[in-house]
Formats: C-alpha cells, sequence, structure tokens
C-alpha cells in the first residue's frame, strides 16, 4: 500500500504580513478626505506631493527580532506627471508605470528585519485611482509571498513554492475580495467588480492547475468569490453577480467533465443567501421604550458598553415585544451557493 500524498493551502483567514491582518492602504493628498480609518480593515493615509513626488510608506510586519517589535516598512516612490493622468511608481530600484484606473502586476517587496542579513518577503498590488487634482491610490493588504512564505500557508512547505511556479504571483490572504474598500466608499462598484474578479482570475488557475493534477484520492477546493461578492451584490446588482456565478459554473464544468462517471463530484455550500435590507439593534429598541438607560446621555454611538438595565422584570416583557416585531420582517429566501 502505497502512501497517501497529501498537498493543502491555507485558505478562509489566513494571514497577511501586514501589521494588521487584512490591513489594506489609501493614500491621498486630498484635503477633503479627514478620516485615517474606516470599519473592515482599511487605513488611510495623508500623502505629502513635492514637486510631483510622494513617498509612501507601505507597512509589513513587526520586527518580532526587536524588543520594542517596531513594524517594518518599504518605502514605493510615486513621481506624478504634471499635465498626464500617469504616474511612475519604483519599489527598491524596480520601475513601473500606471494609468489612472490602472492596476499593477504584484509588487514583491523585502521588509528589512536586520539591515543587510534578514527580511520578510511580501506582495501587494497597487490600484491608481486618481492622478490629478489629487493623487488617490490604493494599496492591498501585504500577502505572503507563496515563493517565499514568512510563515506556513501549505504542506508541504515547498508547495505554495510549487504552484507560485506554475500558476505565478497569487492571493494568498484568505477571502481577499475587497469589500471594505467598496463599503468606505473607496472603490465604486466598477472598481470593487474589476479587484475581485482578479480574486478569482487568480483561484481559476490554482483550481485548473490542481485539476490537472489530480488522479486519484481527494480534491477539495473552496471558491470565496460567490460569497463575497453576494454580500456586496445580492437583490441590487444581480446581473454583476451572474458574471461571477457564470464562471464558477465553468469551473464545476470542467470538475464534471474531468470527474467522469466514476467519482463522486459534490457541490457543497457552507450557507444559503437572502437581501438584508434592514437590522434591529436590540439595545437601540430597548433604550426608546424606556427599559435601558445610558451613564452618560450624550454618548450613543455603543451603547452596548455605556449601557445599563435598570429592571429585569421589565427588560423580559420587551423581549416579548421584540418578538413580535420580528414578525414583520420578510420570508428570508434561500439558494444554495459553492
Amino acid at each position: 500500500m502505497r502512501p497517501a500524498k497529501t498537498d493543502t493551502h491555507a485558505g478562509g483567514p489566513s494571514p497577511s504580513t501586514s501589521s494588521t491582518s487584512r490591513t489594506w492602504s489609501f493614500y491621498t493628498n486630498d484635503p477633503a478626505e479627514k478620516r485615517t480609518s474606516v470599519s473592515g480593515g482599511g487605513e488611510i493615509h495623508q500623502a505629502e506631493v513635492k514637486r510631483g513626488r510622494a513617498v509612501l510608506k507601505i507597512l509589513g510586519p513587526p520586527n518580532t527580532l526587536r524588543k520594542d517589535q517596531a513594524i517594518s516598512s518599504v518605502d514605493l516612490t510615486v513621481d506624478v506627471d504634471p499635465s498626464e493622468n500617469v504616474a511612475r511608481l519604483e519599489l527598491d530600484g524596480n520601475r513601473t508605470m500606471l494609468r489612472q484606473g490602472e492596476w499593477s502586476d504584484w509588487y514583491h517587496a523585502s521588509f528589512p528585519l536586520i539591515t543587510g542579513l534578514k527580511s520578510a518577503a511580501g506582495i501587494f498590488r497597487v490600484y491608481l485611482q486618481q492622478v490629478h487634482p489629487y493623487l488617490r491610490l490604493y494599496v492591498s493588504p501585504v500577502n505572503l509571498d507563496p515563493a517565499d512564505p514568512a510563515l506556513p500557508i501549505s504542506t508541504p512547505a515547498t508547495f505554495s513554492r510549487t504552484l507560485a511556479d506554475a500558476v505565478g504571483p497569487y492571493y494568498t490572504e484568505g477571502i481577499a475580495e475587497e469589500t471594505g474598500a467598496y463599503r468606505a466608499g473607496i472603490f465604486s462598484r466598477a472598481e470593487f467588480l474589476t479587484q475581485s474578479k482578479k480574486v478569482l482570475a487568480d483561484s481559476m488557475r490554482m483550481f485548473r492547475r490542481e485539476l490537472d493534477q489530480f488522479h486519484d484520492g481527494l480534491l477539495f477546493y473552496y471558491f470565496s468569490s460567490v460569497d463575497q461578492n453576494s454580500h456586496m451584490l445580492w437583490g441590487r446588482y444581480e446581473d454583476d453577480l451572474l458574471e461571477i456565478y457564470k464562471t464558477v459554473d465553468i469551473a464545476i464544468g470542467e470538475a464534471m467533465q474531468k470527474a467522469g462517471n466514476d467519482t463522486r463530484l459534490v457541490v457543497l455550500s457552507d450557507h444559503g443567501f437572502a437581501r438584508w435590507d434592514r437590522a434591529v439593534h436590540l439595545n437601540t429598541f430597548l433604550m426608546k421604550q424606556g427599559f435601558l438607560t445610558l451613564d452618560d446621555p450624550t454618548k450613543t454611538g455603543d451603547i452596548t458598553q455605556t449601557g445599563r438595565v435598570w429592571s429585569f422584570d421589565k427588560l423580559h416583557r420587551s423581549l416579548s415585544t421584540v418578538s413580535i416585531e420580528f414578525c414583520h420582517l420578510p420570508p428570508v429566501r434561500l439558494l444554495s451557493l459553492l
């Protein structure tokens, strides 16, 4: 009996090398942008553009070799054309040109830990959203480089390198569709779709490579694109969402052809989906009904932290009222997903 050969790759919430997992960055010198962070893992940085040049600090992993575990970083230099909507980007001596509205290929960065001796590898992509009148530039979370991961992301450890050699660099950060930038208003719907389709293109290349290598045993493959795009598009932009379904349906067809008649194929969903038009915040309801009062009435931002229930009996009766309110919500529709 020959030993089983098993290759696995991290998916789901696998880490990035950024100082905070899933942290994307947005750089701009637009004075109207006052935010510094947004929910969903984004950081907004004011970019200083002097004589057409901005030097952007791209944050990497904490330097665990230092006592203070300072965050490592690399500099991305952006030279803005004075009249055209184009910019030159430079990282570690490597230069690329981007036009407004264009995505870069993967940048390979070495984040210094001990100068000249030790560094951590990472990869990221850049989207040049706008050049004039203000610079607006998105940088993806710094992904672990599958060809040289700072942390193990596959078993055996060489598998991610083999995969990168076969299909090129790819998103290693789990669930990489940039829903956070879309929710924050940094991305338009068209920009979100462009980015999410890049994630799906990576996924399709890896799927096809593994399907081609598969001969016996078990092949399990997860597509995140249906789930993440449904969260953003379901019930509102269904023509756009249908394109995602069609692409994944092509993958299912290819798996069916490979499986033939002697292999069982399972298409599995971890949950269904429905429109989400409104939500009920229970503490707000209780406060409006007089069953909850605030220690400081001026602070209503997070009443889960500042609130206090005065009467358990009144609270118990109020929950019965809440259940009646729920009866007025529309029925849930479910659809199986891959």
